[in-house]
């Protein structure tokens, strides 16, 4: 075989296959990319032998719902719900009851969905038989973002005398 045969076949393999090579290097990037940026919902609570996370979600109406499972053999009131996020932070009193075994939800409002995974901290105030002011706390992790909520407007039979 000739020179110019062995160049024109080598150049006839690399345009064959640099195509395949070049598509294949484009659709790895591009996946390595997409999952790179994907976020994992997920909760992590400490002890939650007692009171623990069973789901959570944005509701359509703006609010963050915490569905609570009662873990215990005595029913737990939730009294409160503290909500930190990286930039901002909201607590709500409640009073919610979770029965044992069974599950509850909590929610509070101001949320809306997000290009960007966050953590957000969550703190529930809850009693639980002659136990009073107990504390769980843990993150949220999920492309959500906490968001000012507007105003009341001022009642409308007020008057200044």
């Amino acid at each position: 075989m000739s020179r110019s045969m062995k160049g024109q076949s080598a150049i006839e393999y690399l345009t064959t296959y640099g195509w395949m090579l070049l598509a294949v290097s484009v659709a790895a990037g591009t996946t390595f990319g997409t999952l790179q940026d994907s976020c994992t919902r997920n909760s992590a609570f400490v002890n939650t032998d007692t009171v623990g996370i069973d789901q959570f979600g944005l509701t359509n109406d703006g609010y963050l719902s915490l569905a609570v499972q009662n873990n215990e053999y005595e029913r737990v009131e939730v009294k409160g719900l503290e909500i930190d996020a990286e930039y901002m932070d909201r607590s709500k009193n409640t009073s919610v009851t979770v029965e044992p075994g069974e599950i509850s939800e909590v929610s509070m409002p101001g949320f809306s969905t997000s290009g960007t995974c966050r953590d957000i901290s969550v703190k529930f105030i809850y009693d639980r038989g002659p136990l009073e002011d107990q504390v769980i706390e843990g993150t949220l992790t999920a492309q959500i973002d906490m968001e000012d909520l507007p105003l009341p407007d001022a009642p409308r039979n007020l008057s200044v005398s």
